[in-house]
């Protein structure tokens, strides 16, 4: 069976192969490729013009079908090839061809859902049905074991009304089934796969685990460096000073407010105590010793 994705636009058209598996070891001569005659308007083929061989144990491409949008409602039809053995009489096989127009989309507030961990770990999803028709949600899931779907129950939405919530928990050191290791780094990206009896709904989502880190650079990040930094001097002498900076990046989708504060009376801040980190920015601070 050939079998096309829901078209949702009528500007839309896709376009999949039909190959002839030749198994035997005898030479195949194929002598058309068409579609039945009750083919709808919007399906169409392109094929190499016979005489076309496919040699012994071998997959030939004979031709490829193209759906497009214009038409709305089912696609039911058959790609019929003829096709002849030596020494054999002419033979046919009808291969089925299914596909579905049907023109809309559905809408959701944001086109990446982003979790911040230490903020909060799950996410209401919802979205709304702008086609004329009723979807029915079958399936909800996502790529990564570091997220997971709550409570998933197979649910309808009306044309023109909102679904109800699709809960999404965020696990930032949830143990990877595939490759067993922990996810503890500052970002985990997967895709969001919601399956309708329409069209599937693919959304790219992002969890960030909340955290700050520290640095002695303020362009990269080395290994050692993370939530703590250590300045090693063997002496200062009396009457004088270093003056010592250090990096505060915020790698989370939000803005962070942070205090500056020190519990010794050596240490003084020549920067702000009280500093905003903007998301996805770095903030350089300074300290006399």
């Amino acid at each position: 069976v050939i079998l096309f994705n829901s078209i949702t636009n009528p500007s839309e058209s896709i376009e999949m192969e039909v190959k002839m598996v030749n198994p035997t070891n005898l030479m195949i001569h194929i002598i058309s490729v068409h579609l039945s005659s009750d083919f709808p308007s919007n399906v169409r083929i392109s094929h190499t013009k016979p005489p076309l061989d496919c040699e012994p144990q071998s997959i030939t491409l004979v031709g490829k079908i193209i759906m497009t949008g214009s038409r709305i409602g089912e696609v039911n039809t058959f790609v019929i090839v003829m096709y002849e053995v030596d020494g054999y009489s002419v033979q046919s096989i009808e291969i089925p061809v299914k596909g579905y127009v049907t023109i809309g989309s559905f809408d959701f507030p944001e086109e990446k859902i982003e979790i911040v961990g230490l903020i909060n770990n799950t996410y209401c999803f919802h979205f709304f049905n702008n086609f004329k028709e009723a979807a029915f949600v079958l399936a909800a899931h996502i790529e990564s074991d570091c997220f997971s779907i709550e409570n998933f129950e197979v649910f309808i939405v009306n044309p023109n009304e909102t679904s109800r919530d699709i809960i999404i928990s965020f696990h930032p050191q949830k143990i990877n089934s595939m490759s067993y290791s922990i996810f503890d780094a500052n970002k985990v990206d997967s895709i969001l796969y919601i399956e309708t009896n329409i069209t599937r709904l693919i959304v790219p989502i992002s969890g960030y685990n909340g955290n700050i880190t520290l640095s002695k650079s303020g362009t990269s990040l080395s290994d050692q460096d993370s939530n703590k930094l250590t300045f090693n001097y063997s002496s200062i002498l009396v009457n004088s000073e270093r003056i010592l900076s250090f990096y505060v990046t915020n790698p989370n989708p939000i803005n962070f407010n942070i205090n500056l504060t020190s519990d010794t009376q050596f240490i003084q801040l020549l920067s702000s105590s009280n500093i905003k980190i903007y998301n996805f920015s770095t903030q350089k601070c300074i300290i006399k010793i």
